[in-house]
């Protein structure tokens, strides 16, 4: 008796069990099979079953079954071909988006390092800019301050001297050296007085002094020694020099008065 004719019920179970494996194998591959990355662990288990099964089966069966083994056969290695262009595919997917992640990033640095790039940039402009106008200022004050020396000086020769005086020759307070009264502004008349002060100066000491020495009364003594061709001229000059230097002392006085009433205010809100 042969071992087909032994064991009939384990033949017809194998047999349906192959079958049953066809369809499976058969179904998977119409419907395109799974995702590598989802179905891998069960893949590999079916795989290793359906070889165990398919082995058995191939030692037991029979003469008439050659073209079930056969076509089985094909099935399944047509489903490890797709399996394996799965694999591939998934691999070549992976592979493309760590290429695309290394872009990005590489992408990214390169960004990142133009910023910081252009950020020092930035910051070595402004650096230098805030240098050059701080030596700026540094010019500019020494400038101030040489032309204030300079002016005293020239109010010094002026008391001591007994010669005759033209327009250019009054030591008028402006940077630049007028020409005639209307070169005598009241912007450039506050700006010589007030820029080149002296730590140990103030706007009222100077708007005092200017007060007391363009003052007609005051300018009279230095007026009999001008060229009368000159005389109309710096007449004009001395009353501009002065209407500008009260209107600051006023400005001073002003302010001095709305912050003594401001602190007042305060006082009485404080007590009460």
């Amino acid at each position: 008796m042969s071992a087909w004719q032994r064991e009939p019920d384990m033949r017809d179970r194998g047999q349906v069990f192959v079958e049953y494996l066809y369809m499976d194998v058969a179904g998977h591959i119409a419907k395109g099979g799974f995702a590598w990355a989802r179905a891998q662990e069960r893949d590999d288990k079916l795989q290793a079953t359906a070889q165990w099964i398919l082995d058995h089966q191939m030692r037991q069966v029979r003469p008439e079954d050659v073209d079930t083994r056969e076509e089985v056969r094909r099935a399944y290695d047509g489903w490890k071909a797709q399996q394996e262009a799965q694999r591939r595919y998934w691999e070549e997917r992976k592979r493309e988006q760590e290429q695309e992640q290394q872009r990005r990033q590489a992408e990214y640095a390169s960004r990142l390092a133009e910023w910081q790039r252009l950020q020092r940039q930035q910051q070595a402009d402004q650096r230098r800019q805030q240098e050059i106008h701080k030596r700026r200022r540094v010019r500019e004050r020494q400038a101030a301050a040489e032309a204030w020396q300079l002016y005293e000086s020239r109010w010094s020769a002026l008391d001591k001297s007994q010669e005759a005086l033209t327009f250019a020759a009054v030591p008028w307070p402006v940077v630049s050296p007028p020409t005639s009264p209307a070169s005598l502004t009241p912007g450039a008349i506050s700006h010589f007085l007030f820029s080149g002060m002296g730590a140990d100066e103030s706007r009222k000491e100077r708007v005092k002094q200017s007060l007391l020495r363009w003052h007609p009364d005051r300018f009279a003594r230095i007026s009999r020694r001008v060229d009368p061709s000159h005389r109309e001229a710096v007449e004009e000059g001395v009353g501009i020099v002065a209407r500008q230097a009260f209107f600051l002392s006023f400005v001073d006085a002003t302010v001095f008065i709305n912050n003594y009433r401001i602190r007042r205010c305060l006082n009485s809100l404080m007590e009460s």
